[in-house]
C-alpha cells in the first residue's frame, strides 16, 4: 500500500506531504483545488509519461517521493535483479524527479532506475481506477490481462521466466538473422580478407622502419657532401701546415717555457695538455669515421623500392603503418570467426529449438492455470452481477490455444 506521498514543485503545489492509512481514504475539495493533481503524481511514481508543465512556475524541478509497503516476492525477485535493495520492513521508496525541460530520473530506495522499470512493478503497488475504465473490457486484447490479474499470485514468475526466455529467444533469433546475411558472401568475404593479410603480410612491415629508411635515404644522398665536408674537417685538423694540433702543441710549448713563473701560467699549459689530448682523440676517431665509410652502391635504389612498397600500401589502405598492421590482425579476427562461423549458427539454431521447447512449456502450463482458474472468475463476475440485480445472466470466458 502507499503510505506516505510528498510532493514538491509539482504544478501548482509548492509543498504538500499526505499520510495514508489502512481503510478508505478521500480526497474532497472544490472543482480546482488539486484532487486530480495527486492522482497525477501518484501516477509519476508509476512510471507516467512526464511533462514540463508539470514543473511549477519559476522552478528549475518538481520532485515526487512515495512510500510503498509490499510484502511480494516478485517484485523483490524484479529489485533484486535490478540492483535494487528491497527490506518489506522499511518499505519501498520511489522518487521521481521531473526537470523544467521535461526530461526526468527516478529512484528506487536510492538506487537510479529507468522510467519503464517503474511501470513494470506499478502492478504490485498500486491499481489506479479511471472513470472511463470499464471500456476497456470491451477490447479482446485485454481479456487475458484481466484474467491474469486475477491469478496473477499463480502466474507472475511463470510470466517473469517467459518473459526473461523470450527476450532471450529474441536475442539469439536476432544474431541468426545476422549469420545469415554473413553466410551468403561468406566465400567471398573469405577470399578477400586472405588477400589482404598475405598482401600486409608479404610486405613485413615495421612499425619504426620508414623514419629510419627516411633517415638513412638522406645520409646516402648526401654521401658526397659526407664525404667533402669531413675530409676537409680531417685536413684541417691534421695534416694542413697550420692544422690545429700543430698550432695546439706550439701553444703548449711556448707556455712551458714560462709556466715556472707564475702558477696560473702553469695552469694554463695544464688545461691546453688535456684539451691537446681530448682534441688527439677527436682527430683519431674522425679519421677512423672517414676510413670506415663503405657504401653499397645498391642500397639507395633498395631503400626507394622499400620506400615505394610501403606507399603504395599506405595509399591503398589510406592508413599509416600502425593502423594497416592493426587491420591485419582484425581482418585475421574476422576471418577466424568467419571460418567458424557455420558452428556457431548451428549453435545458435540449437539454443532456438531448447528456446522455443522451453516457451512452450510455459505457455503450457500458463493455459492449464488460466483454463483451471477461469471457473473461479466466471463465478465471482456472476455473482456480483447478481447482485447488481442482473438476474439470469450468464457470463462464459472461452480460451483456445
Amino acid at each position: 500500500m502507499l503510505a506516505n506521498l510528498s510532493i514538491s514543485n509539482f504544478i501548482i503545489f509548492d509543498k504538500i506531504e499526505v499520510d495514508f492509512f489502512k481503510g478508505f481514504n478521500a480526497f474532497t475539495g472544490e472543482t480546482g483545488a488539486g484532487k486530480s493533481m495527486i492522482i497525477d503524481a501518484v501516477l509519476q511514481l508509476l512510471g507516467e509519461k512526464s511533462n514540463r508543465n508539470f514543473v511549477g512556475n519559476n522552478k528549475d524541478t518538481a520532485v515526487i517521493q512515495g512510500l510503498f509497503f509490499v510484502d511480494n516476492k516478485n517484485l523483490e525477485k524484479l529489485l533484486k535483479n535490478n540492483d535494487v535493495d528491497f527490506d518489506k520492513e522499511t518499505g519501498i521508496v520511489i522518487s521521481r524527479k521531473i526537470y523544467n525541460t521535461g526530461r526526468s530520473t527516478a529512484k528506487i530506495n536510492g538506487t537510479l532506475v529507468n522510467i519503464n522499470f517503474l511501470k513494470e512493478i506499478r502492478e504490485y503497488l498500486i491499481d489506479v481506477h479511471g472513470q472511463y475504465e470499464q471500456q476497456s473490457i470491451l477490447d479482446k486484447d485485454k481479456h487475458i490481462e484481466i484474467l491474469d490479474d486475477f491469478i496473477k499470485n499463480d502466474i507472475q514468475e511463470l510470466k517473469i521466466n517467459y518473459k526473461e526466455k523470450y527476450f532471450k529467444f529474441l536475442d539469439v533469433n536476432r544474431k541468426i538473422k545476422n549469420i545469415e546475411k554473413k553466410l551468403e558472401n561468406k566465400d567471398d568475404r573469405i577470399e578477400f580478407l586472405k588477400f589482404q593479410i598475405n598482401e600486409i603480410e608479404k610486405a613485413n612491415l615495421k612499425v619504426d622502419e620508414e623514419e629510419e629508411l627516411f633517415n638513412e635515404h638522406k645520409y646516402l644522398s648526401n654521401i658526397d657532401k659526407l664525404n667533402n665536408n669531413l675530409n676537409q674537417a680531417n685536413y684541417i685538423l691534421n695534416y694542413s701546415e697550420e692544422s690545429v694540433v700543430e698550432k695546439l702543441s706550439s701553444i703548449i710549448q711556448e707556455l712551458s717555457q714560462v709556466s715556472d713563473l707564475d702558477e696560473e701560467i702553469k695552469k694554463i699549459e695544464d688545461m691546453l695538455n688535456d684539451k691537446y689530448e681530448e682534441i688527439k682523440d677527436i682527430a683519431y676517431d674522425l679519421r677512423s669515421y672517414i676510413e670506415n665509410i663503405d657504401v653499397d652502391k645498391n642500397r639507395l635504389t633498395n631503400i626507394n623500392r622499400r620506400l615505394s612498397t610501403i606507399n603504395d600500401l599506405k595509399r591503398k589502405y589510406r592508413l599509416e603503418v600502425a593502423d594497416i598492421l592493426k587491420k591485419k590482425e582484425e581482418n585475421s579476427e574476422e576471418l577466424n570467426y568467419l571460418l567458424g562461423l557455420n558452428e556457431e549458427y548451428e549453435s545458435l539454431n540449437q539454443q532456438i529449438k531448447a528456446l522455443t521447447k522451453e516457451l512452450e512449456e510455459i505457455s503450457s502450463k500458463l493455459h492449464h492455470i488460466r483454463k483451471g482458474n477461469a471457473s473461479n472468475l466466471e463465478d465471482k463476475v456472476t455473482e456480483e452481477l447478481e447482485e447488481l440485480n442482473m438476474k439470469n445472466i450468464t457470463f462464459k470466458i472461452s480460451i483456445k490455444e
